[in-house]
């Protein structure tokens, strides 16, 4: 078979994406980010309904939320606090972020640039707190993921 130069870089372009991929991809669904946020947006009230409340793939069966609570604080600014729990026996090493996002769903402020590390003792329940940058925040979006170097 006699191949062009052209057809022949393309076919090994390909086989080297495959590649590429078949190695990444149990990386890259060993750090799946999983979130949660509030069904309204404008539900206020002490204790929101959320919209999900089970993780899936890798924490599924070892993380839960326990419940969530909001205020305000400073007068107009939004506070949440998430309370997770490790559902097994080992520690679990993850990291999250909270963005808070106005009532279009557009992430007010930068703070939700920076992942924090969380870690959660076997059977134990943690806390997660935020407060929002700016009173345009009405929800949140929380982000949680396996650490990336445990």
């Amino acid at each position: 078979m006699n191949l062009t130069p052209k057809f022949r870089s393309q076919i090994i372009g390909f086989f080297c994406v495959c590649a590429s991929l078949a190695l990444l991809g149990p990386a890259c669904s060993k750090n799946r980010v999983h979130s949660t946020s509030k069904e309204n947006a404008g539900d206020d009230s002490i204790h929101p309904t959320m919209k999900r409340l089970e993780f899936q793939g890798d924490l599924k069966n070892h993380l839960s939320v326990a419940g969530v609570n909001q205020a305000k604080v400073s007068g107009d600014l939004p506070k949440v606090q998430i309370r997770l729990e490790n559902q097994k026996d080992s520690e679990l090493n993850l990291s999250y972020k909270v963005e808070w996002l106005d009532e279009d769903g557009m992430v007010v402020g930068d703070s939700s640039l920076t992942w924090s590390p969380l870690l959660v003792r076997g059977g134990e329940t943690v806390a997660i707190q935020a407060v929002a940058v700016s009173s345009r925040a009405k929800n949140f979006n929380l982000k949680i993921q396996r650490a990336k170097n445990p």
